[in-house]
């Protein structure tokens, strides 16, 4: 009794998955013809119902395809990287490597191992008995600007590097 009950049930589900189905698409083709004419459809932006939209869509889906999809999202795949507004200028990334789920633009560099970045700042410092700025120490060591100050102000703090300002310049930096 109980199992023709769930079947009962199951069937009802899936014949009116079918039946809305036929109007979802639809729906889709008038929200597409509304965006394409410039219409305001008053029902959210088109970011929200494209969620809604994706998420109906994974309902309707078996959750074998559900987990194929999972496991191949996993793997390392070049996509496009949508375009991002920061502070009211828009910007297009480069395209990026998804890797368990995690993004990193293609153009980016892997992290350096520790102390890396204070032994190529340190090197590059050492071959400069004159002194050299900042720019010049990241350029030279190829570490970025943004650590080449950070790794030196740690430097200055433990006193192994000294900094002396020039007048209009950047700033100097010599080993003790």
């Amino acid at each position: 009794m109980p199992e023709d009950f769930l079947s009962n049930i199951q069937k009802q589900i899936h014949a009116r998955l079918r039946e809305l189905d036929g109007i979802q698409q639809e729906y889709d083709r008038l929200l597409a013809a509304a965006d394409a004419l410039g219409v305001s459809t008053g029902n959210g932006s088109s970011a929200a119902r494209s969620r809604a939209r994706k998420t109906t869509a994974s309902v309707r889906r078996p959750a074998r395809a559900r987990a194929r999809r999972t496991t191949a999202r996993k793997t390392t795949a070049t996509k496009s990287a949508p375009t991002r507004t920061t502070r009211g200028r828009t910007r297009t990334r480069a395209s990026a490597t998804v890797t368990s789920g995690r993004r990193r633009a293609t153009g980016a560099r892997k992290r350096a191992p520790r102390g890396a970045n204070r032994d190529a700042v340190l090197a590059a410092l050492r071959s400069k008995p004159s002194g050299a700025s900042a720019r010049e120490l990241a350029t030279s060591a190829g570490v970025g600007r943004v650590s080449t100050y950070q790794v030196l102000g740690r430097l200055e703090s433990e006193g192994l590097v000294s900094r002396k300002e020039r007048g209009e310049g950047p700033a100097l930096y010599t080993t003790r």
